[in-house]
């Protein structure tokens, strides 16, 4: 994980995730969450959908 910005409202970082990664599902109340994949596949769930 590289930390690229971060003020009150967002958080970017560049992460590099191994085959089979797993985030473990998780909150973000102040902050909001992009992710825009460069190569590969993967799921994300949004509101558990």
């Amino acid at each position: 994980m590289i930390p690229v910005a971060q003020d009150d409202t967002i958080t970017i970082n560049v992460a590099r995730f191994i085959e089979w990664a797993e985030v473990k599902p998780h909150l973000h109340k102040t902050h909001d969450e992009m992710v825009y994949v460069l190569k590969g596949t993967g799921q994300m769930f949004v509101n558990e959908k």
